[in-house]
């Protein structure tokens, strides 16, 4: 079924990205992998929810929030398939995601348990350094985003 979807996905950058990571999963991890459709405006992740899955978007966009103490909510993400979800929180066994992600878009994902993803990239060194790539990638990016909002918060402050 999964195998089948990447033939299914019209874009080609992320049929290439889907290929390249699956080619290097084995059989049982795959077979354990499972589809998920979710429609825009859905939440897919709970900040505060237990750190049990990884998720590989693979159509779609969503976005990352997260609400301060004092009840303000604010996005500090977007991002657009092909994207690896959930993926700092099981590498670095924090119990619980530090963020939550919404679909902007509809979109399709596709699940794996933290024992399977944890699994996948132990027995996969391609696989780890392609996903120690895209978080490198991604961690660059939020700092530059967390960066531009701080000093958009002074702009604010000084006119």
């Amino acid at each position: 079924m999964i195998k089948k979807l990447i033939n299914e996905i019209a874009d080609t950058k992320s049929r290439q990205w889907l290929f390249n990571l699956l080619q290097f999963m084995s059989d049982e991890v795959l077979q354990n992998c499972r589809l998920l459709y979710r429609k825009k405006g859905t939440t897919l992740i709970h900040v505060g929810d237990m750190a049990d899955s990884a998720y590989l978007l693979v159509e779609g966009s969503v976005k990352i929030i997260n609400e301060l103490p004092n009840g303000v909510v604010y996005s500090f993400a977007k991002l657009y398939a092909p994207e690896l979800l959930g993926e700092n929180e099981l590498l670095a066994n924090f119990p619980c995601y530090r963020g939550t992600v919404v679909c902007e878009t509809d979109c399709k994902f596709i699940y794996l348990s933290k024992k399977d993803f944890l699994l996948w990239l132990k027995k996969s060194p391609e696989t780890l350094y392609q996903v120690t790539v895209a978080i490198i990638k991604k961690t660059g990016l939020l700092i530059i985003l967390r960066n531009i909002m701080r000093l958009k918060q002074k702009m604010i402050f000084v006119c």
